[in-house]
C-alpha cells in the first residue's frame, strides 16, 4: 500500500500527448509498426537508496522492489520522461505510455528506423512483448 509514499511524492507534471497530434505527425507515411514495451514500469530500476521505501513484509521475511512497482504515483511521469529522453530525438517515433509507433515513407526507410529503435531498446535493456507488436 503506497498511499503514504504517494502523499509525500512530488509527481512530475507530464501530460499525455494528444492522439490527434500524434496522428498528424504520421501524415504522408505508408509503413507503420507498433512495439509494446512489456511491463513498462517493471523495466525501470529503482535507485538502491530508494528501494527501502517499497518494502513489504510477509509472515517470514521483508522484501523490497528492485524495479518500479505498480501503484507509485510518480511512475507514469518518470516513465514518460524516460521515453522522451530515449526516443524524442527521432522524428519517426511516437510514444504513448508503453507503446511505440514507428512510421516511415518506404519499406527501406522503415527497416532503418526499426534498426535504430531496436538499437536503443537493446542498449537500454528494454524489452518488447512480441505477441503485441505489429510490424508493417
Amino acid at each position: 500500500d503506497y498511499r503514504y509514499i504517494n502523499s509525500q511524492t512530488e509527481v512530475p507534471k507530464t501530460p499525455l500527448p494528444r492522439i490527434d497530434e500524434l496522428f498528424d505527425q504520421m501524415v504522408g507515411c505508408a509503413v507503420f509498426s507498433t512495439i509494446d514495451l512489456a511491463q513498462g514500469y517493471h523495466q525501470m530500476q529503482i535507485a538502491t537508496t530508494s528501494r527501502k521505501y517499497t518494502a513489504f513484509r510477509t509472515d517470514k521475511e521483508t522484501y523490497h522492489w528492485c524495479v518500479a512497482p505498480m501503484g507509485l504515483s510518480g511512475m507514469p511521469g518518470v516513465w514518460s520522461r524516460l521515453m522522451r529522453l530515449l526516443f524524442g530525438r527521432f522524428a519517426f517515433v511516437v510514444v504513448y505510455l508503453d507503446d511505440l509507433c514507428i512510421y516511415s515513407h518506404s519499406e527501406a526507410e522503415h527497416c532503418e528506423h526499426l534498426r535504430v529503435v531496436f538499437d536503443v531498446l537493446r542498449s537500454e535493456r528494454l524489452f518488447a512483448r512480441r505477441s503485441k507488436c505489429v510490424f508493417g
